[in-house]
Formats: C-alpha cells, structure tokens, sequence
C-alpha cells in the first residue's frame, strides 16, 4: 500500500505512524502502483492552514512573507502574481493528487481507500488495526490565531476558496459555503 500525500492533510502524521517511505507531495499520475490510500480535507480549512503554514515557517523563506501578504485574504487573492513562493504544487488542489491523469476526470480507482481530515481521529485506529499501522501522531499543525476556519472565513474569502478549489467541492463531496 502506497500513500498519496495532498499538503496539508494530516499527511506527516500518517506516514509517521505507518512504515510507508514518502513519496513526498507527488500527484497520483506521476507514481507507478495500484493500492493507494489518502486522506483530504475540507478546501476552507485547508486553504486556512497552507497560509498559516507558509506563515509560520516564514525564517526558512527567501522572502519576508508577512510583508507580502498581510492577511489570508490578500494571501489568496495575490498567490498567483508571486511566482517566487517555493513548492508552489502545495497550493493545487485535492483533486490533482488524486488522478491517474493531469487535470482530467475522478478520483483514481488505484484509491483504495480515502480517509478525511475531519473523521481521522475516529476512522484511524480501525483503518490502522487493519493495515498493521500505529497510533497516530498530530505532528506539522499550522499555529492558528482562530479556534476554527469558519471565524477566518469572509464573503470574498469564500469566493477565492470557492473558485480555486470547485473541483475539491464537486469530487470529494465538501459542502460550499454560499
């Protein structure tokens, strides 16, 4: 069993309590295999989370990040005209891990299994009983000034969250906000 590692969805906490060796964040069509496994996360807060990852992890950029993008909604709004931010594949959506082909059709059927961030803790000790994996660590959190996504959340933060990631909501099955 392989592990398809979208950024930011309990990724680094999986692949610590499994023996699998990380492909790194590679998208599904550019690795050989058939069983697959993943784990994917409601666009909002991952969209919240990759900022303030960026955010924290600011002293190993090349760049003073918080001079360039002062909130999560400038962060958003301006991502695509700073080519400079390292990793960039990190910001693609759910989806485009999850294809046998770049940019076309549904999840892979190689996806043997597709576990959520929002039921982890309760999906995992059965999913791991099963594969012979151990607990799982909560390792990578972003540090967040907010309890919840949804109290970072504003109306043209919706939208960019919406349109960037349509494809995320549409495949996975995560409710829109309007």
């Amino acid at each position: 069993m392989k592990f398809v590692h979208i950024p930011k969805t309990a990724g680094s906490s999986i692949l610590r309590a499994t023996p699998i060796r990380s492909e790194g964040h590679k998208k599904l069509c550019k690795i050989e295999g058939d069983d697959f496994f993943s784990c994917t996360r409601n666009p909002y807060d991952r969209a919240c989370s990759l900022y303030w990852f960026i955010l924290g992890r600011q002293k190993l950029m090349p760049y003073n990040i918080t001079a360039r993008y002062k909130t999560l909604l400038e962060f958003w709004q301006t991502i695509e005209e700073h080519k400079a931010l390292p990793r960039r594949h990190i910001f693609a959506s759910q989806m485009d891990f999850l294809r046998d082909v770049e940019g076309k059709g549904g999840i892979s059927p190689r996806i043997k299994h597709l576990l959520r961030f929002e039921t982890l803790a309760e999906d995992w000790p059965a999913f791991a009983a099963e594969h012979g994996f151990v607990d799982l660590p909560h390792v990578n959190k972003s540090e967040r000034p907010t309890d919840t996504w949804q109290d970072e959340m504003t109306p043209e933060l919706i939208d960019i969250i919406n349109e960037r990631f349509a494809d995320d909501f549409e495949q996975l099955g995560y409710e829109r906000l309007g």
